[in-house]
């Protein structure tokens, strides 16, 4: 529900998705059958998609060097079945071309990603990982699921192949409500995300929509001619040369002083139905659910835990609400 607005926040271009609020059906959209895994490639990024795939509990894409991997294993299955799961992961994996980065809902605790212990669908994934040099690539003990009466944990993994652990570069829980029960995880990737872009130099562009038509026109009439500038002693090339810049020059001056320019940059600007009245409901769930979480098993804990619901519902309603007023 808030996803593409975080991910215009965070600037994000790939997006590794597990259990998606929703589906999207787009060329830039990668799901597998039961649709618990999902990647998203957004904005330039999808240039460089070069190759996709799909698996039982993952899905793939290669954009550029990186191959990005989703993965989602259920907390609802028998070890047996875990371990066939996990088989299968490392089967598809290790035909994978190129550098790694898997991240994904393991709903597995291992010491290596922040958890106190090391339960036996932890010690199993560790094993696969081992045998196909792959490391973790978490940096912190924060949690990363976070359901008001169910406690926190650490489901939430990154794991890149050895040599691609170096360009991993800000690996960070964010701290936002993000009206799930897990919070976002962001990182870049050096040499092929952000890292990489050049900011492009744009010459001077103005916004010819907010253009004062009458003080371009009184102010153009009061200049001096270009000419008026232009030396008497140059002639042939080099006065057609100089009468030029000067009349850029006018027209520059002319243009600032009558119309805004363009803003230039890599902040995308927010959705469609993003309104300051979300902005604020956002911030108010977080506030509910960190009072519930704080709690703790206080007799109060249940009235806070409905304010939380009902404001919960309100944000739900109110983005609802405002998709429908600006499809109409």
């Amino acid at each position: 529900m808030l996803l593409p607005q975080i991910a215009d926040e965070q600037d994000s271009d790939i997006l590794i998705l597990c259990e998606p609020y929703r589906v999207r059906q787009a060329q830039d959209w990668i799901t597998n059958e039961t649709k618990t895994a999902a990647i998203w490639v957004r904005g330039a990024a999808r240039a460089r998609i070069t190759a996709r795939g799909v698996g039982d509990d993952y899905v793939w894409a290669r954009v550029g060097a990186v191959t990005y991997v989703s993965v989602y294993l259920t907390p609802n299955c028998a070890a047996a079945e875990f371990r066939a799961k996990v088989a299968l992961l490392e089967d598809g994996l290790r035909d994978l071309p190129g550098d790694l980065v898997v991240a994904g809902d393991l709903n597995a605790r291992a010491v290596e990603w922040g958890m106190t212990a090391m339960n036996r669908r932890g010690r199993l994934l560790l094993e696969m990982a081992a045998r196909l040099d792959l490391v973790v690539a978490n940096t912190e003990d924060v949690p990363t699921y976070r359901r008001p009466g169910f406690g926190d944990s650490i489901p939430d993994v990154t794991m890149t192949t050895d040599r691609t652990l170096p360009r991993i570069r800000r690996w960070r829980v964010l701290e936002g409500y993000t009206a799930s029960d897990h919070q976002n995880i962001a990182f870049e990737v050096a040499g092929e995300t952000r890292t990489t872009r050049r900011r492009t130099r744009h010459p001077p562009r103005w916004n010819v929509d907010k253009l004062d038509v009458l003080k371009f026109s009184a102010e153009l009439a009061a200049a001096p001619a270009p000419t008026t500038d232009v030396p008497r002693e140059l002639t042939g090339r080099q006065r057609a040369e100089r009468l030029a810049d000067e009349t850029a020059k006018l027209t520059t001056r002319l243009c600032d002083s009558t119309m805004p320019k363009r803003q230039y940059g890599r902040k995308r600007p927010p959705q469609y139905w993003w309104t300051d009245e979300i902005a604020e409901l956002r911030k108010s769930c977080l506030a509910k659910r960190r009072r519930v979480t704080r709690a703790g098993g206080r007799p109060e804990r249940e009235t806070l835990q409905a304010k939380y619901k009902t404001e919960r519902k309100r944000l739900t309603y109110a983005i609802r609400d405002s998709k429908t007023r600006c499809w109409k």
